[in-house]
């Protein structure tokens, strides 16, 4: 049985959103071409998706400090994900939200980090993960927007 949402009684969780001006298509699209993910995230040498995407599709991403396994645990096509792995003893839940408003397309994502390492040191993991996320949503906000035309 897979999760329906983050762990919301995690160690920690972070949540982020953005709103960019590309049309929900193009936002997407890029979204779920996940074997093109190094070409807008530069920490990725590598991504590789395991058939069609659809829940319980196998999908990752190499860095040069770790390895991310993941399993798709929930599509709604061009409105959510929900995603989740572990990798280093930290058992993560990511989840993305893609709303259409009167500006473009609201971005929002939710990540739930738990496992030793997050206990260990929730502060400094919190701060990882925070940066992470803020980092990932900006490059994809320009990603889409330069697509986009």
């Amino acid at each position: 049985m897979h999760p329906q949402s983050i762990d919301h009684d995690a160690p920690i969780i972070g949540r982020h959103r953005a709103l960019t001006a590309a049309p929900l298509s193009v936002v997407w699209r890029l979204h779920t071409e996940i074997s093109v993910y190094p070409t807008w995230q530069p920490q990725m040498l590598r991504a590789y998706l395991d058939g069609p995407l659809v829940p319980g599709a196998r999908f990752g991403w190499t860095t040069e400090s770790f390895e991310v396994d993941s399993v798709l645990f929930d599509l709604e096509p061009e409105r959510r994900t929900l995603w989740g792995g572990t990798t280093a003893g930290i058992r993560g839940i990511h989840g993305f939200t893609f709303t259409t408003v009167d500006q473009g397309v609201l971005i929002e994502t939710e990540e739930s980090w738990d496992g030793e390492p997050v206990r260990a040191d929730p502060q400094q993991m919190q701060g990882y993960l925070d940066a992470d996320l803020a980092g990932w949503l900006q490059r994809f906000v320009a990603t889409a927007e330069a697509q986009a035309g």
